[in-house]
Formats: C-alpha cells, sequence, structure tokens
C-alpha cells in the first residue's frame, strides 16, 4: 500500500501532524474497505481509495486555505471600515455592523446582508411564493400540491403535476444558488445531489416523546434515512453498526437545538453538523413525508421558507464576519480597540455620549465591544431559542401567552402606524431627493393592488413582499421579539394583524421605497454622480462615483412606460470588472434600498431589543420577565434612537434643533389624525382640539404626542390598566404579567361567586377579562360593533346591574375626556354617524 507509505514518510519529515496521518489513514481504509465490498480487486480498490483519498484531501485544503485567506481578507477590510469611520463615532460604527446606522461607517449591515440574500433566494420562488402564501387575512393556508412537491423533488415526473414540477425546479435552483453565495462568501458548504428539502423538526414533540431517550425516534428513522448516501467528512459510509448510536446523538443535537455538544469535527455529514437538516439524507418521498407528518414543525411550505431565510442568515453572517464568525468577531473588536487607541493617541476631540456628556475613544470602544458581543449572541450565535428541552417547553407556553397577547391588544395599532409611518418615510424620501407625492401614489396603488405587475417584478428582482414572507412579521416589527409558541397561536396572531391591515401596510410600505428608488437610478441614469439630488443619501451608504458610473450602465427594465434599473440585474449585466466586484456594488445598492425601507417604515433595531432584555435566552425566568416587560417599549425607543441619530448628523446647533423640531411637531400632527381615528373606530365621537377658551386643549394633544413616536402601540395597553386600576409596577412589568395579575383576579372572583358573596361580581370581571384579552378584541374596524353585539350583551345576559355598568362608562367619558359615544356602551346599535364637528367645538 504505497500510498499508506507515502503518508509515513510525510509524517516523518514534519509535513503533516500525527493527527493528520491518523485522519488520512483512516479515510483511506474507509474507502478501501468500500471498494472491496462493491466487489472491486484488492489492486483495484488499492488504486481507487488511494485516489479517492488524495482528491478529498487536496480538496478539502484547497477549501480550507480559501476560507483562510477570505477570513484575512475579512479582517483587512473591517481594518479599512474603521480607518474610514469617524472616531467620535465608534458606537455607531458597531451599530452599524447589525443593522446599519445613519452616518456610521460606510459597511454593509448584517440585517441588510440578510435581507438582499433573503430576497435574491426568493426571487427563485416568487410563483410558489404567490401560490402558497396565506390567503383571505391568514385563514387560508393553501395545501394542495405539496405533497407533490416533495415527490417531484425525488423523482422527477412522478406526480405528473406540472405545476409541482416547475415549483421543484425553481427550489433546487433556489438552494443551489444558497449554496453557491454562501461559498462566494467563504464558507464551505458542499452541494449535495443527494439531498432535497429540510426536515426541520418540533423540539416540544421531540420532548415529549415517552419511552427510553429517542427510542422510537431513532427506530423511525432507521427506516426512513438513506444510509448509502449519509457519509461521514472522510468518505466512509456509516457502519450498520454504529447506525443507532449516530442517531441517537442526532436526537440529542435536535431536541436540545445544538446545546448538546459532542467532539468538534466528529459526526457532520457533508454540509453540516448534527444539527443541521442537511445531514439527514431520507430515501424517498414517502419517508420524509412521514417524518414531517409525525414530527415536522410546520407546514411543507412554511419549512420551506424557513430552510431559504435561514440559508439567507448563514450567508450574511459569513459576509459579515468572515467564514469563521466567532473568529471574525474578535478580529473586529481587536481593530476597533486599536481604532480607539490610535484615535486617543492622537489627540483627537474626545467623543461625547448623547451629543455632551465627554468620555475617551477607550471607553467609546469597551462600549462598544459589549454591544457587539451581546448582538453576535443573539443575531448569530442564537440567544433566541431556548437552551434544553425543558426551556423550549416554557418558551413555547410563554410565547403563546405572548400571541395571544398581541393579537388581542394591537387591533388598532394601524391607526397610529399607518399614519405615522407617512411622515417618516416623507422625510427619508425628501433626504433622498425623491419625489414625495410620487411616492403617496405608489403607495396607494401598491396598497390597493391596483397595480398587480409592478409587485411580482419587484420580487423576481430581489425584494420582499412582506405580506407573503413571514407568519406575523408586522407583530415582529412591532414589539421586536422572535416568534415563538405554536403554531396555532403564530397563525392567530398573524391572522389579526392581516385584518388590521398592518401587515399589508408594511409590504405596500416597502415596495413603494424600491419601486421609489430603482425608478430613480433609471431616472437619474444620465447624470453624473455630483449631480445626483440624492448624492448625499448614496454617500452615507458607501457608494461612490465610480460605484454609480458603473451601475447606471445597467439594463433598464421598462414596466407600462415606467424605467426602473435592478441592482441584482448588474450582477450578470456587460457591466466590467470581475463577478465579485459586481457583487459587491450590487450588494451596495441592495442595503442602500432596503435599510431606507427599514427606515421608511420603522422597525425595531437590535440595540433598543438589547437595551430591553439583554441577551437574555426564551424559556428562562430572567428572559421571560425582560421579553414581557419589552414587548411594546422596543418601537418606542428605535424611533426615539433613529431620529436623536438623524439630529445629531446635523453640523449646526440650529440644524440639530431644527430637525428634532420638524421631527416633534409632524410626529404630534400624525399621532393626532391616529388618536382622532382610534377614538372613532371605538365608537366614541372625537376630543375636542379647543378648551372653551379657544385654547388648544392639552389633554388631546398631550394623548396626540403620546401616540406618536411609536407610543401608540400602547395606548390601549396603558388606557387599560388605568381604566381597571393597575399600579404602575404592573404596567411597566409588562402586558404578560398584566394578564396573570387579571386571571389572578379573576380566579378570586370565581372563589367568592362559589363561596355564594353576594358582592361576587364574576360575571362582570369575566366579561371585562375577555372583551380586554380575547383575540381580535381590538381590530379597529370590528372594535365597536363587536363590544356592542359580543361583550355588552353577554354583560346584559349575565349582570343584573348592566345597564348601570353602561351608565357610568359614558359617564366617566364624558367628565375624563368630554367625550360622547357614536356608538353607545349597551346600545343595541348607533346611535348615528360619527360626530367630526366635535374636533372643532370650542
Amino acid at each position: 500500500m504505497a500510498w499508506l507509505d507515502c503518508i509515513d514518510r510525510a509524517l516523518q519529515a514534519k509535513r503533516i501532524t500525527g493527527k493528520k496521518a491518523d485522519e488520512a489513514r483512516e479515510r483511506y481504509a474507509n474507502i478501501y474497505k468500500e471498494a472491496i465490498a462493491d466487489g472491486m480487486s484488492p489492486g483495484d480498490a488499492e488504486t481507487h481509495a488511494a485516489d479517492q483519498a488524495t482528491g478529498q484531501i487536496e480538496a478539502e485544503k484547497a477549501a480550507k486555505k480559501s476560507a483562510d485567506f477570505k477570513q484575512m481578507q475579512f479582517s483587512v477590510n473591517d481594518w479599512r471600515a474603521w480607518q474610514a469611520s469617524d472616531p467620535k463615532r465608534i458606537g455607531w460604527n458597531a451599530n452599524s455592523v447589525i443593522e446599519g446606522t445613519i452616518g456610521a461607517s460606510p459597511r454593509i449591515s448584517l440585517n441588510d446582508f440578510t435581507t438582499t440574500a433573503e430576497g435574491r433566494l426568493k426571487s427563485f420562488l416568487a410563483d410558489m411564493i404567490d401560490k402558497y402564501s396565506p390567503k383571505m387575512i391568514g385563514l387560508v393556508y393553501p395545501k394542495a400540491g405539496l405533497e407533490n412537491i416533495v415527490r417531484e423533488l425525488y423523482e422527477a415526473g412522478s406526480s405528473g403535476d406540472r405545476a409541482a414540477s416547475a415549483f421543484a425546479t425553481s427550489w433546487t435552483k433556489a438552494t443551489d444558488y444558497g449554496v453557491k453565495l454562501y461559498n462566494t462568501a467563504g464558507g464551505i458548504l458542499n452541494h449535495l445531489e443527494e439531498w432535497r428539502l429540510p426536515q426541520m423538526q418540533n423540539r416540544v414533540k421531540l420532548v415529549k416523546l415517552g419511552g427510553k431517550e429517542g427510542e422510537t425516534w431513532i427506530k423511525d428513522h432507521m427506516q426512513w434515512v438513506d444510509w448509502s448516501k449519509m457519509i461521514w467528512p472522510n468518505g466512509a459510509h456509516i457502519d450498520p453498526l454504529d447506525r443507532e448510536r449516530v442517531l441517537s446523538e442526532v436526537f440529542k443535537t435536535m431536541k436540545t437545538g445544538g446545546d448538546y455538544r459532542i467532539k468538534p469535527g466528529e459526526y457532520r455529514g457533508a454540509g453540516g453538523g448534527l444539527a443541521d437538516h442537511r445531514f439527514l439524507i431520507y430515501k424517498d418521498a414517502d419517508s420524509w413525508l412521514t417524518a414531517h407528518q409525525k414530527y415536522g414543525d410546520g407546514s411543507i411550505y412554511e419549512m420551506m421558507m424557513q430552510d431559504i431565510e435561514g440559508m439567507a442568515r448563514r450567508i450574511a453572517t459569513a459576509q459579515s464576519f468572515g467564514p469563521k464568525p466567532a473568529l471574525g468577531l474578535e478580529q473586529m473588536i481587536s481593530n476597533m480597540k486599536k481604532f480607539a487607541a490610535d484615535a486617543d493617541l492622537g489627540r483627537d476631540n474626545p467623543p461625547k455620549e448623547l451629543g455632551f456628556i465627554p468620555t475617551t475613544h477607550h471607553d467609546a470602544a469597551t462600549k462598544a465591544e459589549n454591544f457587539l458581543r451581546d448582538a453576535f449572541k443573539a443575531k448569530v450565535e442564537g440567544t433566541n431559542a431556548p437552551q434544553n428541552g425543558s426551556s423550549a417547553v416554557i418558551a413555547g407556553l410563554a410565547g403563546d401567552a405572548r400571541n395571544l397577547i398581541m393579537s388581542a391588544v394591537l387591533g388598532s395599532v394601524y391607526l397610529y402606524q399607518g399614519t405615522q409611518d407617512f411622515f417618516t418615510a416623507a422625510l427619508r424620501y425628501r433626504l433622498a431627493g425623491l419625489p414625495v407625492m410620487h411616492a403617496t401614489g405608489t403607495y396607494l396603488k401598491m396598497f390597493s393592488t391596483a397595480d398587480k405587475e409592478l409587485p411580482k417584478l419587484l420580487m423576481r428582482s430581489s425584494f420582499i413582499n412582506l405580506a407573503q414572507s413571514r407568519i406575523a412579521h408586522a407583530a415582529t416589527r412591532l414589539t421586536g421579539l422572535e416568534p415563538q409558541g405554536s403554531r396555532i397561536t403564530q397563525r392567530i396572531s398573524d391572522t389579526v394583524m392581516r385584518a388590521t391591515l398592518t401587515e399589508w401596510h408594511a409590504a405596500a410600505a416597502r415596495f413603494t421605497t424600491a419601486a421609489e428608488f430603482t425608478g430613480a437610478l433609471a431616472d437619474w441614469r444620465n447624470l453624473t454622480f455630483d449631480k445626483l439630488p440624492g448624492k448625499a443619501m448614496f454617500e452615507s451608504h458607501g457608494i461612490t462615483a465610480a460605484d454609480w458610473d458603473a451601475m447606471r450602465a445597467t439594463p433598464v427594465h421598462n414596466l407600462k412606460g415606467h424605467e426602473f434599473i435592478f441592482p441584482d440585474d448588474h450582477i450578470t449585466g456587460t457591466s466590467t470588472g470581475s463577478e465579485s466586484e459586481r457583487f459587491g456594488r450590487a450588494d451596495k445598492f441592495m442595503a442602500m434600498i432596503n435599510q431606507e425601507a427599514k427606515l421608511a417604515t420603522i422597525e425595531t433595531q437590535v440595540a433598543a431589543q438589547l437595551a430591553l432584555k439583554g441577551a437574555t435566552r426564551p424559556g428562562t425566568l430572567p428572559g421571560e420577565l425582560l421579553r414581557s416587560a419589552a414587548m411594546f417599549k422596543n418601537f418606542p425607543l428605535t424611533m426615539f434612537n433613529t431620529h436623536i441619530r438623524q439630529a445629531l448628523l446635523s453640523p449646526t446647533i440650529p440644524g440639530k434643533i431644527g430637525y428634532m423640531a420638524q421631527v416633534v411637531l409632524g410626529m404630534t400632527l400624525f399621532g393626532a389624525v391616529g388618536v382622532v381615528l382610534h377614538d372613532v373606530a371605538a365608537g366614541k365621537n372625537p376630543e375636542s382640539l379647543f378648551e372653551k377658551g379657544h385654547i388648544t386643549s392639552p389633554e388631546f394633544w398631550t394623548r396626540a404626542a403620546l401616540a406618536s413616536g411609536g407610543f401608540g402601540i400602547v395606548g390601549d395597553f396603558i388606557a387599560g390598566n388605568l381604566e381597571h386600576g393597575k399600579t404602575l409596577g404592573e404596567t411597566m412589568a409588562g402586558p404578560l404579567v398584566g394578564e396573570g395579575s387579571d386571571l389572578i383576579n379573576l380566579a378570586g372572583e370565581a372563589a367568592k361567586a362559589a363561596a355564594g358573596d353576594p358582592k361576587s361580581h364574576f360575571a362582570r370581571k369575566a366579561n371585562e377579562f375577555g372583551s380586554r384579552w380575547a383575540p381580535g378584541s381590538t381590530i379597529w374596524w370590528l372594535r365597536a360593533p363587536l363590544r356592542a353585539m359580543l361583550w355588552d350583551n353577554l354583560l346584559k345576559a349575565t349582570d343584573p346591574q348592566a345597564a348601570e355598568v353602561f351608565r357610568r362608562r359614558q359617564a366617566a367619558t364624558l367628565k375624563n375626556t368630554g367625550q360622547t359615544y357614536w356608538y353607545p356602551p349597551g346600545a343595541e346599535g348607533p346611535t348615528g354617524f360619527p360626530d367630526l364637528t366635535a374636533l372643532v367645538r370650542k
């Protein structure tokens, strides 16, 4: 065996280590054994094993060398990014690594890389997403044909379903492209011809399995997986005597979400570890479908979308931190500290916290390091996942409660956010040099679905349709909390948010920004960089004159006389430069558009989430308490941070004051619109803007100011707490604690009623609890009639003093705000239309 002799000589010459020699010998022995088992002669088996082992070792060496080079390249580029940034804004620069920050270093953030990658992968699946995304405000999840897609993936033509065949082809293209993007970023992910679909299994189901640890699961998978295609990294098949042990390790890893760790590098399939769904390769469609039905998490479509989004995060992580993310984080922090030290030694003017408290660059770097480490844990390592099976169950139950709470109290949020988003969008469009009124027209076409072709074109051009993409995206956008809990409660929350139009509004607003920016790129293509209306914004996103000259040469799309330049067309266009350079330019423009879309229709930021709940995990007592307290505070904090930072970018004190005055005035006015719409939806006539002396009403404008800046999403909750006599502590603890308190009080009333206490008001308290916490009870267009037809009638049927309760409610409203009702409590129907003249009565 000459090949083994070569290994021995290399070891003696110290060209390889003992560990590498042992791995090479084992690799050769396994391949030789498999060749003999396949019927080869000993001589042919030796040649085959030598060739295969040499090829595999060389391929692994090349991949490792490429990854090492990419990681070194990342560190150099990261250092250049720090050098190009303002040392007085080290904290902002660190924030820009994760989510992009106005006026920070011109780097592309992890969030923007993720959004771009997700859009690129989903562009292949536009038709499938259009067919299988939720319909009828989330009440219907189409399923017809999904099993046929699985069958087509395992055996082309087996289902006889042409649409399923086309979708299967699109899925294969999307996942293959994902592998390419990941490897281009420096990652190492093998293309698996045998792999077809993810098999993402529900941890709670695995925890609940009875019998010996995973015994049933192991027995099932012994029959379902294709052992001829599951191999070790050394090319060897898994020994039949070792299969049950391997599956046991897989089960433990899946049940704990990867927290059960085994020896580094061991039990890794081609393309992923045990926690990676790519490790398990099922023998046929029936095996995959049976496993999915018994252990799967969500529908086939949801599982596919979850896989695409997971791949996008994986690609973005490699782009943001290099192919070795943990090492990349340490390199980044080291670069940042050196940058801060150089600034201190160079006697650069010290930074100031909040614009006026002096500090040092070293202190700023220390705080930025803490943020980066916590953000890395949350966004990369995954502190959004429970630590083990028990905490998964706890997190699931708490997540269920949060989902139901959101479906109960966010039903009128569109009346606040829908109006305020117009203001924030107008600010961003004006800064970008885009026509605000034209954007308004585009939004109305998108929202009303009058234009059906443009959204499809945008989605095929790597922009994401939020209304078709994620379950409960609107709730996540407003609360900043990752989805937890069962699919049932997630869907309830999703259905309510769709019914309120909040989800559809966010999708239309995002598509509007994409359409306006890509349209502007086409409109401005004959202008030089210095003449661009949006030059300042381009520069803030790191786009240079050379980038613009290359991008404006990209072919133009024409849709019904409207022209667009889509950044991703630049990758495959006729532009000069390597593919890597074209990807880099497209990334910059896509990041600008996606980030501006998120600033125009603001969603919660990582910095706000970490400030409120840190890097705690769900399923733990601190984690759940902090998530409850943070539920409705993430969004207002994000709004505050966003506008404060924009104001600080102004070079003059009057400019800073002027911007903030503009924001406060504008948000208050739009908050006032939200307050009026909210009152009308609740069955009340609007509150007067004036007092009797023709002076503005402080009560009304205080409500308007509180409703602005994102505080509108907590308006109902705070108002409900005040109305029900809750303490400040209960309010600050968040709705999960508030609902728990109400449950305890309701149980106390039930005990009184059972004991025959004549002072018990159980029916009344139960009615109050139901009207406050029932899913969908605050949907704005249903709020007044639902209260009258359901809750008021239930109270009439169960409480003999119902009429007095209704009278007291009207009297309290009239005393507190001077308002009357157009749909009074306890009335059989409305007394008329809302009286809008009440707004201007003096």
